[in-house]
């Protein structure tokens, strides 16, 4: 499984429509429907499973999905 798919997986167990379709162009908290609650929880996965550490000014330029792909594949 790519990273991309693995952020997908990530995504998809806090979005609450399971029919949302999800693009590397989506919003991650406009377009996804994620709240800020939920979002944290989304970082601290990646966190985990990319054995990464992401700062709170990282956070800020997390926009779309794409920016969470770009990042775990930088």
């Amino acid at each position: 499984m790519d990273n991309k798919e693995k952020i997908y997986n990530i995504l998809r167990t806090v979005i609450s429509n399971e029919n949302q379709e999800i693009l590397p162009e989506s919003e991650i908290l406009s377009d996804l429907g994620i709240s800020s609650f939920d979002f944290m929880q989304v970082i601290y996965d990646i966190e985990t499973t990319f054995s990464v550490n992401i700062s709170d000014e990282q956070l800020e330029e997390f926009v779309t999905v794409q920016d969470l792909i770009d990042f775990v594949s930088a």
